[in-house]
């Protein structure tokens, strides 16, 4: 009768075995997922910069433009 609580004993460890094992496959893949999505978050970030540059020298050009207009009807 000794191996029941033997067996029961056993039985945990494998469990709590196949618990942790699980646990760190999971941190170690949300992990490199987390990676990849901030290299990707960078990459638009420098496109957002990028594009926000192109908005403000387009709203210079505007402005210079509406501001040569204005003179000319003054004229």
């Amino acid at each position: 009768m000794y191996w029941i609580p033997l067996g029961v004993l056993i039985g945990g460890v494998v469990l709590a075995g196949v618990i942790f094992g699980f646990g760190a496959y999971e941190i170690t893949w949300k992990k490199n997922r987390l990676r990849a999505d901030i290299a990707r978050l960078d990459q638009l970030n420098g496109q957002l910069a990028g594009l926000q540059s192109d908005l403000s020298d387009a709203q210079l050009r505007l402005t210079a433009a509406q501001q040569s207009i204005a003179d000319r009807r003054q004229s």
